[in-house]
C-alpha cells in the first residue's frame, strides 16, 4: 500500500500513485502511536516528494503534510533535530515551484512545519535555502524567514548570520518581485542588522 508497484516501471513510480496510502495514513493521524513512526512517516514523505511529479498527486501530498504536522502541533510535540533534516530541505527546495497553486501549497505545508520546528532551528533551514540557485526558491524561503523572525524575533536567527546567505539585491528588485519582496528583505536584513548591534554591545560592554 505505502510502496505500489508502478504499471510504467521505465517512468517509475508517480506521485499519483501514493493516493491511496495518503488517505490511510490521514486516517491514521489521531493516532496515539502517531510520534513513535513520525520519523518513518517523514521518510516515505520524503520518498514521494521525489518521485516523478503529478500536479493532483503533489497537491495531495502537501495537503497531507500539513494535516501531518498540525497532528504533531496538536500533541505539543517538536520535530527532533534528525526529523528537521529528513524532510524539511527537500520541501524548501522545491518550493519555488513554477506554478502559484503550487507555491502557495508548498507555502502552507512549511508554515505547518514551522509551528512543530524550533525558531532557531527553522531559522537555520531557511538561511541554508537562501543559496539555492532557484529564485523562485529563494524568495519563497525569505518569505518563510519574515515568518519566523516576526514571530520568533530577531534571536531566532542565532550568534552568526552570513551575510553570502542573503540574495543579492538586483535579484530581489528583478520585475514583478521589486516592492513586495524588497520590503521582505529589508526586514530580515535589518532585524540581522540589530541583532549584530546587540549582540556586540553586550559583549564589547563586559
Amino acid at each position: 500500500m505505502l510502496f505500489p508497484e508502478s504499471s510504467a516501471k521505465a517512468l517509475g513510480l508517480s506521485q499519483d500513485s501514493f493516493g491511496p496510502a495518503m488517505e490511510l495514513l490521514t486516517a491514521q493521524l489521531p493516532s496515539p502511536h502517531l510520534l513513535s513512526h513520525l520519523d518513518l512517516i517523514l521518510r516515505w514523505a520524503a520518498f514521494v516528494l521525489i518521485s516523478r511529479e503529478t500536479s493532483q498527486g503533489l497537491l495531495r501530498l502537501l495537503a497531507f503534510l500539513q494535516a501531518l504536522f498540525q497532528a504533531v502541533a496538536q500533541t505539543g510535540a517538536t520535530l527532533h533535530e534528525a526529523e528537521v533534516g529528513i524532510l524539511l530541505p527537500h520541501l524548501l527546495e522545491r518550493s519555488g515551484h513554477k506554478n502559484e497553486r503550487h507555491r502557495q501549497a508548498y507555502s502552507a505545508a512549511v508554515a505547518a512545519a514551522a509551528q512543530v520546528t524550533s525558531p532557531q532551528r527553522m531559522a537555520q533551514v531557511l538561511l541554508g535555502a537562501l543559496d539555492c540557485k532557484t529564485r523562485r526558491t529563494r524568495l519563497a524561503a525569505l518569505e518563510a524567514l519574515q515568518r519566523t523572525v516576526s514571530s520568533a524575533g530577531v534571536g531566532s536567527l542565532g550568534r552568526f548570520v552570513r551575510v553570502s546567505t542573503l540574495p543579492c539585491l538586483p535579484v530581489i528588485l528583478t520585475f514583478p518581485y521589486s516592492f513586495f519582496y524588497l520590503s521582505i528583505y529589508l526586514s530580515v536584513y535589518l532585524s540581522c542588522c540589530l541583532y549584530a548591534c546587540i549582540y556586540l554591545s553586550i559583549h564589547l560592554s563586559i
